[in-house]
């Protein structure tokens, strides 16, 4: 058991841990604190040390237990695909993990703007360029 601070509590449950116990155990941990959270992985490798936790903990995360007396609030939820739970409502809502989008590759600032790519987007021609005719081959004059 680590307790983070004086309200947060990070735990590294044994491996043969049923989901049953886990709220009397969050609750003995948290004693009579009026404002408790309580989070436990199976993974000891997993667990957070800090808070906010990293999308990677939160998707680890096998259990967790939030107290506020404050507001008469209680709840413990556990993730279901490690423990079974026969109230879907007693499961943490899988969240889809986030990747990062690669930034667009970077443009020097004098490029030319041939030198920007602009997908979907019309182009206008340059005022400032002569517009370029192709002469047909067979109106070329012939030389000798």
């Amino acid at each position: 058991m680590t307790p983070l601070d004086g309200d947060t509590i990070f735990v590294t449950l044994p491996r043969n841990q049923s989901a049953d116990g886990l709220t009397l155990l969050a609750a003995q941990a948290c004693g009579d604190k009026p404002f408790c959270r309580y989070m436990a992985w199976t993974d000891g490798t997993k667990m957070a040390t800090a808070i906010p936790l990293e999308p990677a903990q939160t998707a680890a995360l096998s259990f967790s237990y939030l107290r506020d007396r404050a507001s008469n609030y209680e709840r413990s939820l556990w993730n279901c695909r490690q423990f079974k739970r026969a109230d879907p409502t007693q499961c943490m809502v899988a969240r889809a993990a986030m990747t990062a989008v690669p930034p667009p590759p970077a443009v020097a600032p004098n490029a030319p703007a041939a030198a920007i790519e602009l997908n979907g987007v019309r182009r206008k021609p340059n005022p400032a360029a002569p517009p370029v005719t192709a002469t047909p081959a067979s109106a070329a004059p012939i030389t000798k």
